[in-house]
């Protein structure tokens, strides 16, 4: 049986701290699978139909993220990637309830590992 893939979160200070990688002006809101960069780090890809334009990406993808994860988008703190595709959120909370509940959500929205973009 193959090794598990590494995961899009880690524990931090306070619960968990999520990679993404966001793609804007898409058609719908929705997990896109996860994404393997070249240094082997894995982040949740997620497709936002807002633009990247004054944080509405940013907010858009905490309010899709809180909404399916059943949490309150107070929770969420934007570490890193205010204008960039790769972004780090921290989700405070319980690490084993929120590292549960993220796992569901990739299972429910069937991702798979993707290429990494060129």
């Amino acid at each position: 049986m193959a090794a598990a893939a590494r995961q899009p979160y880690a524990a931090c200070e306070g619960g968990l701290r999520l990679s993404l990688r966001v793609v804007p002006n898409a058609r719908t809101n929705h997990i896109d699978g996860l994404h393997a960069a070249a240094d082997g780090s894995r982040s949740l890809k997620l497709r936002t139909t807002a633009q990247p334009e004054k944080g509405r990406a940013n907010k858009a993808v905490i309010a899709f993220l809180a909404k399916n994860l059943h949490i309150r988008k107070s929770q969420f703190t934007l570490v890193s990637g205010q204008t960039d595709r790769n972004k780090q959120v921290a989700i405070e909370g319980n690490f084993g309830d929120l590292a549960r509940a993220i796992d569901e959500l990739c299972k429910a929205h069937g991702t798979q590992d993707q290429e990494r973009d060129a």
